[in-house]
């Protein structure tokens, strides 16, 4: 997980960004290795924070507790953009609806949004361990289902 942080932040520079705004559950769960469709992440040079649904504080806090400032409350972004000094914000433009984009716009008044999909998507395609693990497991999974189901398939039965 931090090692993905700090891939990201690498890039920030080349980005042209202070901070990056994940919204999409699956960044999320990238970013974090754990899934919540209902929080956000915000990840700056100095710190990564991390709003989680309340339903989910209390896991949420032992999963990412050493690594992310978690909070069940909106973040203050105006105080986070004023003290860290943080002027361009990368978004995922392309899994921000319009709606969405102005009002994560509006919380971030006076910082610029920036997309920056294409950068985690390059993140995205070279897998560490822990992918081929889950990717191992998931195909372990199938090929006993598969198995399973070979059981009752013949072809006097449609």
């Amino acid at each position: 997980m931090e090692n993905r942080i700090k891939k990201l932040r690498l890039g920030f520079d080349k980005l042209g960004v202070d901070a990056v705004l994940i919204t999409s559950r699956a960044n999320h769960r990238y970013f974090t290795k754990f899934d919540n469709g209902d929080g956000y992440l915000f990840i700056t040079k100095g710190c990564a924070y991390a709003h989680e649904d309340f339903r989910y504080i209390e896991t949420a806090t032992k999963c990412l507790g050493s690594v992310y400032s978690v909070n069940e409350k909106p973040l203050d972004f105006a105080s986070i953009l004023k003290n860290e000094g943080i002027t361009k914000v990368g978004v995922e433009g392309d899994s921000l609806s319009f709606n969405s984009y102005n009002l994560y716009k509006a919380k971030l008044e006076g910082a610029i949004l920036v997309d920056v999909s294409s950068y985690i998507t390059e993140l995205r395609q070279v897998k560490d361990e822990w992918e081929l693990e889950q990717i191992r497991e998931a195909q372990r999974i199938t090929d006993l289902a598969f198995e399973h189901i070979l059981g009752y398939l013949s072809t006097d039965v449609t």
